[in-house]
C-alpha cells in the first residue's frame, strides 16, 4: 500500500493543473534531473561518427516545450522542437552541443544506462 502525502498532492497540482500535464513556470532542471529524463525518455541516434539525442516531450503544450528548451539552454544545451511519431520531441544535435549534453549528464547516468551515451 502507499501512504498519502500532502507534499505529493501539492506537486501533482503543480504539474497537472486542470488535469493536463504541463511544465510549470520556475522549474529548474538540474544536471541530475536532465540525466534521469534522458535515461527514461531519451534516446541516442548514431550516424557514422556523429550522434544526436532525442528527449520525448509527448503531450506537452507549446509553453511547456519552451520552458524545457530554456531550462536546457541554461546549461548550455541547445535543443529544437521536432515532430515525432507520437508527438513533439526535443532534439539535441551538433558536435559541440552533443559534447556539452554528454558532459552534463554523464556523471549522473547509471552504468546500466551508459549505452545511451557515446
Amino acid at each position: 500500500y502507499s501512504i498519502a502525502r500532502d507534499d505529493l498532492g501539492t506537486m501533482r497540482a503543480r504539474f497537472y493543473p486542470n488535469g493536463k500535464k504541463i511544465v510549470p513556470t520556475g522549474l529548474d532542471l538540474t544536471p541530475l534531473s536532465i540525466a534521469v529524463w534522458h535515461m527514461d525518455d531519451g534516446s541516442m541516434e548514431t550516424r557514422g561518427r556523429s550522434h544526436r539525442f532525442t528527449l520525448a516531450t509527448n503531450c506537452f503544450d507549446a509553453q511547456s516545450l519552451a520552458r524545457l528548451i530554456l531550462a536546457l539552454w541554461r546549461h548550455g544545451v541547445r535543443a529544437v522542437i521536432n515532430r515525432g511519431s507520437q508527438g513533439h520531441v526535443l532534439r539535441i544535435s551538433g558536435r559541440s552541443n552533443v559534447e556539452t549534453f554528454v558532459a552534463l549528464v554523464r556523471p549522473h547516468v547509471h552504468p546500466v544506462m551508459l549505452y545511451k551515451l557515446p
